[in-house]
């Protein structure tokens, strides 16, 4: 009873308060640079997929070898050189206690929008929260995006992993220009945690997002900063450990499962793709080899925005001094 009469004249006092009440009949609305509007965008993300997408999705073949290394209800499928753990760790905690495809298209709707909206709180220093808003709700609206969010496949997740990685490194970079301590060790170890995300669930994608962090302070006097790339790199180092280690127990060495995997894949190297993504941009999903036409051109017009609105941004972000 104490604790109810103290919780009520709690209330009260903060009712009371400037800031602390709205007027009568007005409904609470998140302020112009609050985070929830970038909770709103994120929840609207998960509550798309589980209207559209996760309720009609079956197991592809890629999920059944994934989801079974770490199912208590089937046998586990060979694990090829090529794939790496991160993503049956990510779909563990329900594959092992239930068998419901349902169940984990649900897990994992709500899990890559807390994504999303972690990503996107990874820029809340650095950009207008309405800015943040619109690029979430963009790139969620994306039917890649929405299709790939309830499914137990690293594409999603390691673009996310990109997004949140770059705005801890650009954030950690202006605290050390600016002498703080409080925030750096956080932002940095965020960097460090997210690169090894990636690497957890795609080390080459990983290695192509940790490349040009680590090289960052060569271009620009204000990334000059050896915690930079020291997070970076030990993040890396940390998420690729599994992959390094099962490598040997299980391939004979990291050359030798990168050359099993090559053999499986068609052959690593620079290759001219953009024709091949330009045709599987609205299907099929799997484009390998890729002997399909361009099917409904009209909707891959927005694939070739990209570049040019990515060139806009660029001139745009330097005029205003960014």
């Amino acid at each position: 009873m104490v604790v109810a009469v103290s919780l009520t004249e709690a209330r009260s006092r903060w009712l009371s308060s400037p800031g602390g009440r709205w007027p009568r009949g007005r409904r609470w609305r998140p302020a112009g640079e609050s985070s929830w509007w970038l909770a709103l965008v994120a929840a609207a993300f998960t509550a798309s997929q589980l209207a559209f997408v996760s309720q009609r999705l079956g197991l592809s073949w890629d999920e059944t070898v994934y989801v079974s290394q770490v199912s208590v209800h089937a046998p586990a499928a060979y694990f090829d050189p090529a794939r790496a753990r991160g993503i049956p760790l990510l779909a563990a905690p329900v594959t092992l206690l239930t068998s419901s495809v349902l169940a984990l298209r649900v897990y994992l709707s709500v899990a890559s929008g807390a994504g999303l909206f972690l990503a996107l709180l990874a820029w809340r220093r650095l950009r207008p929260v309405r800015v943040l808003a619109l690029a979430g709700l963009i790139f969620g609206g994306l039917w890649t995006a929405e299709y790939y969010g309830p499914q137990a496949m690293p594409d999603l997740w390691v673009a996310l992993s990109g997004l949140a990685a770059v705005g801890l490194f650009l954030q950690a970079s202006a605290r050390l220009g600016a002498g703080g301590t409080s925030y750096t060790s956080g932002a940095l170890a965020g960097l460090a945690a997210c690169v090894a995300f990636a690497a957890l669930v795609r080390p080459g994608d990983a290695v192509f997002l940790a490349a040009p962090l680590t090289a960052a302070p060569l271009a620009g006097r204000s990334w000059r900063r050896w915690q930079l790339p020291a997070a970076t790199l030990a993040g890396l180092a940390a998420g690729g450990a599994e992959w390094v280690i099962e490598a040997y127990l299980r391939f004979g060495g990291p050359l030798a499962r990168l050359h099993d995997a090559s053999g499986e894949q068609g052959g690593f190297g620079l290759h001219l793709a953009v024709w091949d993504e330009l045709r599987a941009v609205n299907g099929p999903t799997l484009c390998r080899p890729c002997t399909v036409g361009w099917r409904q051109p009209e909707l891959g017009l927005w694939w070739l925005a990209l570049p040019v609105l990515v060139t806009l941004g660029i001139f745009a972000a330097r005029r205003a001094g960014r």
